[in-house]
């Protein structure tokens, strides 16, 4: 029996809204969302977010340890300067000494003394007879006292010297310290920020993909009774339209 392409044709063109529905149920009940990549995508970001978090502590971290080596330095030179503080008392005790023991040198122990201080021997500085030595006692004593105190003098003025390149060090010591906690305090200032930021980015992420993972879970455990009903109603509604 041969089919009645006439007839068949009729049915079908009846009948097409009914075939669309159906191939448009199918597509609905077979394609379900999928977020993967968007989901890589955050995950990516997060983690260059969190790289970034890294460098901000590394940056912290440098600054500390140039404030710790300047405070290091500061202290040692405070050790020093208070040693040589102490070398200047010593240096005025021994001169006032010095000074009270001159008050009873006979002249045999100022020509030794004259001696010592000058380098020159018993050629250039003696003792000799009243007409060789015209200098009286009290001269001699003002002289070595005189000495005595420019020594001394000379000695403090080389040791101010080095407590005075001690102290500039240790002003430009805390003055570097200074200028690096402003920058960190700075920086600290605007890493709070930057890192509340990135905390919000990071959890926005999270979020969403928890959400998005969430949302294709259900996807795929709920009953395909949506698109079916969906696909229905528009092969209703073509087929409706189709057959007038």
């Amino acid at each position: 029996m041969k089919p009645n392409i006439l007839k068949l044709t009729e049915f079908l063109k009846k009948q097409s809204g009914w075939v669309v529905a159906i191939i448009l149920a199918f597509c609905l009940f077979t394609c379900n969302g999928n977020h993967s990549a968007e989901i890589a995508e955050r995950n990516a970001e997060n983690k260059v977010l969190k790289t970034q978090k890294i460098d901000l502590l590394k940056s912290i971290k440098k600054k500390n340890q140039i404030v710790d080596a300047n405070k290091k330095v500061i202290a040692e030179n405070n050790k020093k300067i208070s040693n040589l503080e102490l070398k200047i008392v010593d240096l005025d005790k021994k001169s006032k000494k010095q000074v009270s023991k001159m008050t009873s040198y006979s002249i045999a122990q100022w020509k030794n003394y004259y001696q010592d201080v000058t380098g020159y021997g018993d050629k250039d500085i003696s003792v000799q007879d009243s007409s060789s030595l015209k200098i009286t006692r009290k001269p001699l004593e003002k002289i070595g006292n005189y000495l005595v105190k420019a020594q001394v003098t000379e000695a403090k003025y080389k040791i101010a010297i080095e407590t005075n390149e001690l102290l500039k060090e240790n002003l430009q010591k805390t003055t570097e310290n200074y200028e690096q906690e402003k920058a960190k305090n700075e920086q600290l200032l605007a890493d709070a920020q930057t890192n509340e930021k990135i905390n919000e980015q990071i959890q926005e992420n999270l979020n969403k993909n928890i959400n998005q993972l969430n949302s294709d879970l259900k996807k795929a455990k709920r009953p395909k009774l949506v698109p079916i009903l969906v696909g229905v109603a528009g092969g209703f509604i073509l087929n409706s339209v189709l057959t007038k």
